[in-house]
């Protein structure tokens, strides 16, 4: 992977406080980077308008938006990006690199689509200050930590499957996790899409060095499978060695089931080895300084039957405040759902129907899925109905 050591810079103001110097495209870069590391900020959103660029960003939960005066931003951004990763967007859908800025490393991943406005540009920014180490640095919640520490503990054998729609949330537990079964004594071997911390009596491998390593002497096998799809490096460790967790990028847990049996990896295999599996997702909050009741609609009551929700549940709206950014959402809060693979589970994992797969994980969690756990936000007048759909 493509590593950049950038000028050491001292900590600049906050992103673009001084928007008529219009600086050029690598100092923008810079700049971000700045934010990135100063605000502990993880995503950096650029949307390009006619004659301008909005930038979006989340600080401690809140979001921070910016107006940068320039009709073409975002074009020299990514001339830019380009120029520093050695690749270009025309080949490939994303960019993925590591930079040194002020003697901190950071991961890069760029992505841009078009837009009826011009471009849109998100970078995802990752450096050891904004990566958990331990599980309580995470936002889950003291039960789910525990939950995690005692299921750890009490399954020492087999497959653990761990899933979410964002990346994010993948990398904020990945490294909690090394750390939680590291001890002195401890042979654990992490293959990574790119180590994005170091964690000490881990051996931490790129996935695209694994071939041929031997791991057999290992505890615990780690792998970080978000953005790669070498199934023969998974077939290979599932058959080498039992006891593994794989990180992989899906809606559910149904969902990165059906990814692996889709990438040739064998269903009977996998239903044998499956011991748990992890779910995480994100729960956008509604504002409570600006939240209004309102009775449901038509289309509201029909989500609320289809759902099973309460027809006397409190749903509440949020139409903005200055305490949001006139935003309408609060805090974010992390869901988790954990669940051992039950003989119901496995056989259903042998079908390779998405669908019986979810219906035996809705069965096992009960109140506990994730989609269990929104309702009951929704319920409380805390989340929005449209959450559910």
């Amino acid at each position: 992977m493509h590593k950049t050591n950038m000028a050491a810079q001292a900590p600049a103001e906050p992103f673009y406080a001084r928007n008529d110097e219009s600086p050029d495209a690598a100092s923008h870069f810079h700049q971000l980077l700045d934010d990135a590391i100063d605000q502990k900020v993880r995503t950096i959103h650029l949307q390009q308008e006619t004659a301008f660029c909005r930038v979006r960003k989340r600080i401690k939960g809140k979001l921070d938006e910016a107006r940068v005066d320039s009709p073409t931003l975002i074009s020299e951004l990514i001339a830019e990006l380009e120029k520093i990763s050695s690749s270009t967007f025309g080949t490939i859908d994303t960019l993925t690199f590591d930079v040194v800025h002020r003697n901190v490393e950071c991961h890069i991943v760029c992505q841009s689509c078009p837009t009826t406005t011009g471009m849109a540009l998100t970078l995802e920014i990752n450096h050891p200050t904004n990566i958990p180490e331990i599980l309580e640095q995470t936002t889950l919640k003291a039960e789910s930590i525990d939950n995690i520490r005692q299921r750890l503990n009490s399954h020492t054998d087999g497959l653990t499957i761990v899933s979410s729609p964002s990346c994010d949330l993948l990398c904020d537990l990945y490294y909690p996790l090394l750390g939680e079964l590291q001890t002195l004594d401890s042979r654990i071997v992490s293959f990574e899409s790119s180590t994005r911390k170091h964690i000490p009596r881990v051996s931490q491998i790129s996935v695209d060095h694994a071939h041929g390593m031997p791991v057999t002497d290992a505890d615990h096998v780690f792998i970080d499978w978000q953005r790669s799809r070498d199934t023969t490096l998974l077939n290979t460790l599932l058959n080498q060695y039992s006891t593994a967790t794989v990180f992989i990028q899906a809606t559910n847990s149904a969902s990165a089931i059906r990814q692996l049996t889709d990438l040739a990896i064998s269903e009977r295999q996998l239903a044998t080895n499956l011991t748990t599996c992890i779910e995480l997702d994100h729960a956008h909050l509604i504002c409570p300084h600006c939240a209004e009741a309102h009775n449901p609609n038509g289309s509201e009551i029909r989500i609320m039957e289809q759902h099973r929700i309460k027809a006397n549940s409190t749903l509440n709206y949020a139409p903005g405040c200055d305490r949001c950014n006139y935003t309408g959402i609060g805090e974010h809060r992390l869901l988790l759902s954990l669940c051992s693979a039950s003989d119901a589970i496995r056989l259903s994992v042998e079908t390779r129907s998405t669908d019986a797969i979810a219906k035996s994980f809705d069965s096992a969690l009960k109140k506990q899925s994730i989609r269990e756990q929104r309702k009951r936000l929704i319920s409380a007048g805390q989340m929005n109905l449209q959450a559910l759909k």
